[in-house]
C-alpha cells in the first residue's frame, strides 16, 4: 500500500519537456490572433532565439473601419484602439504578456508586420 508520502512529486520526477517549433509558432499565432481579433489561420507567427530570449515575428492583416463609418462616428478609431501604430503597440504588449505566461520563456523582441487590411464594420446604408 502506498501513501501520499511515497508518491513522487513533479519536482522529483526525471525527464524533460520539449516544445516543438511548430507548436510554439501555433501558440504564438493564437495569441496574436486574439490580440488583433482575428482567426489564428489569418496570422503567421515565427519564434527564434534572441540571445537566450524568445524573439517573435508575426505577420497579420489589420481590421480597419470604412471611411464612411469613421466619418459618421469620429470616436470609432479611439474605440478600436487608436491609429494603427497604437493598435500594434497594444497588441505587442498583450502578446508579450500572454507568450510569457503560456511558454514560460522570457520575451526578447516582437516584430509585427501589418501585411494586409480587412474592411471591418457596419455596411453603410444605401
Amino acid at each position: 500500500m502506498s501513501s501520499a508520502a511515497d508518491t513522487p512529486t513533479t519536482a522529483t520526477l526525471a525527464g524533460f519537456t520539449r516544445i516543438s517549433r511548430t507548436a510554439l509558432n501555433r501558440v504564438l499565432a493564437a495569441i496574436t490572433a486574439e490580440a488583433f481579433s482575428l482567426k489564428a489561420s489569418q496570422v503567421k507567427a515565427e519564434a527564434s532565439d534572441d540571445a537566450g530570449k524568445l524573439a517573435i515575428a508575426v505577420s497579420v492583416p489589420v481590421k480597419v473601419p470604412s471611411l464612411s463609418d469613421i466619418a459618421r462616428d469620429e470616436a470609432l478609431l479611439r474605440q478600436r484602439g487608436g491609429a494603427l501604430p497604437e493598435q500594434a503597440r497594444q497588441a505587442r504588449t498583450a502578446l508579450a504578456r500572454r507568450a510569457e505566461e503560456l511558454t514560460g520563456s522570457t520575451i526578447g523582441q516582437i516584430n509585427i508586420d501589418l501585411v494586409d487590411s480587412i474592411l471591418d464594420g457596419k455596411v453603410a446604408p444605401q
